[in-house]
């Protein structure tokens, strides 16, 4: 039988075992400090660099020339123009502009989006379309639409990065909205049942249970619209819908929301009543379902 240590050596081990430990978490809160340090710097650098840039930006975009305000460019903050002015790395190319070897045809919807917030996509073909969603992601503008988990029913859950809602309860209206306020989002509706709806909703009425949302819906297992879910739904498109089917929702320049299935119009279903209200991505599900955001 082996004996035990002293105790006065447990002692001195846990102590030694204990100064090892503080001595190497003060290693690691001067690494912490020092790299907080190097980012506050960087952070100043930055600042300064965009500060000293000129009012107006020049850009070259595939050989098209566009006139910018700076403050423009810099609207979305981590964009491609906040490393183009802040990093202090690029430089303008020959006539002092900055080139983009992007679509030019449809750069006036980018800087449309920087002005005020909307992406407008109506008139567009569907290449063109790509061609728009191409810029904005190289230029990291393409917001990242998930749903808002603190405006969601407890009868649904958030998966998949916040980008997929399912519901599994009948009977009962389960809503969820989204994180942000846009003018087109795509969804993936991959099961549904009787009674469940794609839409767009302001948030001052939301409600997270219960019928009465209102906005602007269509209900997939009819094609029905509603202005007011469970109370206003009138025929509008029929049985187009299928699991699986990818709804877009859009709203126009003009104040018309459309739906679309699979990349194919199906026609102006409303008018936006208060064109100044924000609208963003709602669901509605009273049959059990799973809707997930795309691309």
């Amino acid at each position: 039988m082996v004996n035990p240590p002293p105790p006065m050596e447990l002692i001195q081990h846990a102590a030694e075992t204990l100064a090892k430990a503080q001595k190497l978490m003060e290693v690691q809160a001067k690494d912490l400090e020092a790299k907080q340090a190097r980012w506050q710097e960087q952070e100043r650098r930055v600042l300064a660099t965009l500060a000293s840039a000129p009012n107006l930006i020049t850009l070259n975009v595939g050989g098209t020339p566009f006139t910018v305000p700076k403050e423009t460019l810099l609207r979305v903050e981590g964009s491609y123009f906040y490393a183009m002015l802040g990093s202090g790395h690029w430089k303008p190319d020959n006539g002092n502009a900055f080139f983009l070897d992007l679509h030019a045809a449809t750069f006036d919807r980018i800087l449309t989006y920087l002005r005020t917030g909307k992406l407008w996509l109506d008139g567009l073909s569907k290449g063109e379309v790509a061609q728009v969603r191409a810029s904005m992601e190289y230029l990291q503008l393409a917001s990242s639409t998930s749903w808002d988990p603190a405006a969601c029913s407890t009868h649904m859950d958030i998966t998949n990065d916040m980008k997929t809602v399912t519901t599994s309860t009948l009977g009962k209206g389960n809503s969820v909205i989204g994180l942000d306020p846009v003018t087109s989002f795509s969804v993936r509706v991959e099961a549904f049942g009787p009674s469940n709806y794609v839409g767009l909703s302001p948030r001052p009425s939301f409600k997270l249970d219960g019928a009465g949302n209102r906005g602007y819906y269509v209900r997939l297992s009819d094609g029905y619209t509603t202005t007011h879910v469970g109370f206003e739904d009138r025929p509008s498109y029929g049985n187009v819908f299928t699991p699986g089917d990818v709804v877009t929702v859009r709203v126009s320049s003009d104040e018309k929301i459309h739906f679309e299935r699979n990349g194919q119009e199906l026609g102006v279903a409303f008018t936006i009543t208060d064109p100044d209200m924000a609208l963003y991505p709602a669901v509605t599900m009273y049959s059990r379902g799973r809707v997930t955001f795309v691309a």
